[in-house]
């Protein structure tokens, strides 16, 4: 978006006032400013590729290794896992059921494997006012964050779990979650999630995929690749970022 533009400009732009005069001038207008945009975006992935990508990073091309991940897939060597979470919010508490699924394949078959736990929190108050208070947003007995750590801590429960030792683990999100991170304020969460997280790092056949990021320059240069090209950086660090990332929020 250009910097001097005004809420004014944006009102101002291509508008109909007709139905009929629409439906006959859109497909022509709309073609012109798609072909525009294309054409730009084709010139700035150029640019991406040959001033940054090309220079700064290790590109690597994964066609060679498909092969050998099709049959590590196929042969049921390949387990992913997610969870999911279904909240129910009561007058007598909370509670709170997840669930993760291990997903893998042997041939054409599929093999699901289920997972079920809860947590429960129930409210002894006696007192209406007091229950009313209790249910103020501003007084929730556990956040989402919390609700969400307890099903990232199962997911990577299930991926440790014995049976899928000889096993590729794909979790889906980072690998070291945020939530699992923190310590969860008074709830003292590291004691808890330090260890798994350690046994994640460990295992390496447990990785994981990234379907949306916040991250939007990476995401932005990966739109330069070709097809079943993936870049490296070298120079990456999770320690360095994490702190950089800690050192930014102080100040």
């Amino acid at each position: 978006m250009s910097k001097n533009i005004s809420f004014q400009d944006l009102l101002e732009q291509k508008k109909w006032d007709d139905y009929k005069e629409f439906v006959s001038e859109a497909p022509g207008y709309y073609a012109s400013q798609l072909k525009t945009d294309i054409d730009k975006e084709k010139k700035i992935r150029r640019a991406l590729r040959e001033e940054i990508l090309e220079k700064k990073y290790v590109l690597r091309n994964y066609s060679n290794g498909l092969q050998e991940a099709e049959e590590l897939l196929f042969s049921g060597r390949v387990v992913g896992i997610d969870g999911t979470i279904a909240r129910h919010n009561m007058l007598s508490g909370m509670r709170c059921q997840i669930g993760i699924v291990a997903v893998n394949y042997f041939n054409e078959k599929i093999r699901h494997s289920y997972f079920i736990s809860e947590a429960h929190l129930a409210n002894e108050i006696d007192d209406v006012i007091k229950v009313l208070k209790s249910r103020e947003y501003k007084n929730r007995p556990v956040s989402n964050l919390v609700i969400r750590a307890l099903m990232l801590y199962r997911e990577r429960e299930v991926a440790l779990r014995p049976e899928y030792a000889d096993a590729f683990k794909m979790i889906h999100g980072p690998l070291l979650p945020f939530e699992l991170m923190t310590g969860l304020g008074r709830l003292r969460a590291l004691y808890s999630t330090l260890e798994i997280l350690r046994k994640v790092i460990s295992d390496p056949n447990i990785f994981s995929v990234i379907s949306t990021s916040l991250q939007n320059d990476y995401v932005t240069l990966g739109t330069a690749l070709q097809p079943g090209e993936y870049m490296v950086d070298e120079k990456y660090s999770f320690g360095q970022r994490w702190s950089k990332g800690r050192n930014d929020s102080r100040r």
